[in-house]
């Protein structure tokens, strides 16, 4: 029988759970917070965040298949196509991303975009939270994927 590299899979839901609070409270030394003044920004910041993680696991997101979009259908089958090429790399490649929402107060900086290699979570994107800084509001994203991302798996 072959050795799992999933130390979960004898586990339960309660040490799970346990476990990857751990692993988010490990991550802290290494998350930053950047601030913007529009949701827009926020929201670019987020998608180049999570494209620079998934590209430093090996898996690429092919621009080339939206490219030669002219219709709504041929947009939606350009978006369709990409995303089950990458749902065929995230496999391949051991990686899992997760949404998640908390609603506790205290848990709120939890809430956002987990990204797993071999069910370890390797990078953290937070929800745009609202936030009030010396009387001037602006959105708030915290992560661990920096400018010094360095690529984690090699690729074949």
């Amino acid at each position: 029988m072959p050795i799992s590299k999933d130390a979960t899979l004898h586990m339960t839901l309660e040490e799970i759970n346990k476990r990857d609070i751990d692993n988010f409270n490990l991550l802290g030394k290494d998350i930053i917070t950047k601030l913007f003044h529009k949701k827009h920004d926020a929201a670019m910041f987020m998608g180049r965040c999570l494209r620079k993680a998934l590209l430093s696991l090996g898996v690429e997101i092919n621009p080339k298949v939206l490219t030669a979009t002219r219709t709504i259908l041929s947009l939606y089958n350009g978006f369709r196509a990409a995303a089950d090429d990458v749902d065929k790399q995230l496999e391949k490649k051991g990686v899992r991303v997760e949404r998640r929402s908390y609603r506790e107060r205290e848990d709120l900086l939890r809430s956002g975009i987990y990204i797993y290699y071999q069910n370890e979570i390797a990078y953290f994107i937070s929800d745009p939270l609202v936030v009030t800084i010396r009387g001037r509001r602006g959105i708030m994203v915290r992560t661990n994927v920096t400018d010094n991302v360095q690529l984690l798996v090699r690729r074949p």
